[in-house]
């Protein structure tokens, strides 16, 4: 989970809800509209868990099926290659 998530839900309901519009805004402007609307409905310490203050960094979460140390590794190592 992350502020992606949040991002396409947001999307999903000013579309009413259509199927289709579960997806990540077309614009920056979009998403700094979906982040102002969100946050008015609550406060900045709704996102904190995804997001910094600044929107400059961002945690993921994510369940694994596995407790193991060895396929945490795994997922650890190949998100790094992804980001790098």
């Amino acid at each position: 989970m992350s502020i992606v998530d949040y991002l396409k839900q947001i999307n999903r309901a000013v579309n009413d809800g259509d199927h289709d519009a579960y997806r990540l805004p077309d614009s920056e402007q979009q998403v700094a509209q979906y982040l102002l609307l969100y946050l008015a409905g609550g406060s900045r310490d709704d996102l904190e868990h995804v997001i910094d203050y600044g929107y400059r960094l961002v945690n993921i979460h994510l369940t694994m099926n596995s407790g193991l140390y060895s396929d945490q590794k795994v997922v650890v190592e190949e998100a790094r290659r992804y980001i790098a």
